[in-house]
């Protein structure tokens, strides 16, 4: 969506930072799979794996609250707008537009993130003009949940060197 937005209306943002993301989401196969648990076991059939993706191992340990807060999070939607939203996740392919992103462009990725992987916030620093990439260790999708002090660092550093 921040892509979207960087690229439709720029003159709206002084910058824009993105945060585990990708501009591509393959493979199809993957997201069936995820659409067929969740037409089955609804969400909570999907629950167990996402923490999984979207934590580093032993995250769930050092901060159970956290995880709590999170499982709550994911529980409060329903199939149909999971997979909706999934969906739009899955067909997404925008890699080709980056190049006429203007604004300036931060870029956070936790370094161990399957989800949206450093390889793929490395395409995104390639391809948009002049954008600024950071990676946290010890974390992986939710990096600004499991490194917060760390992400807040560099996402404050970027916005106060934009102008103003």
């Amino acid at each position: 969506i921040a892509q979207q937005f960087a690229l439709r209306h720029p003159q709206q943002l002084r910058s824009v930072v993105l945060c585990d993301s990708a501009s591509e989401m393959p493979p199809r196969s993957m997201w069936e799979q995820r659409f067929e648990t969740a037409r089955a076991q609804g969400v909570p059939g999907l629950l167990d794996s996402t923490l999984k993706r979207w934590f580093v191992p032993g995250f769930a340990e050092r901060d159970p609250a956290a995880i709590e807060a999170v499982k709550r999070f994911i529980l409060a939607n329903a199939a149909e707008g999971y997979i909706a939203c999934a969906s739009a996740v899955r067909d997404m392919s925008q890699t080709h537009l980056l190049k006429d992103i203007r604004v300036p462009t931060g870029i956070i990725v936790g370094r161990d993130d399957p989800a949206c992987t450093l390889a793929q916030s490395e395409v995104l620093q390639r391809e948009i003009p002049g954008a600024r990439m950071w990676v946290i260790d010890n974390a992986a999708h939710l990096s600004n949940i499991e490194q917060p002090a760390e992400f807040n660092r560099l996402l404050l550093a970027f916005l106060d060197a934009q102008p103003r």
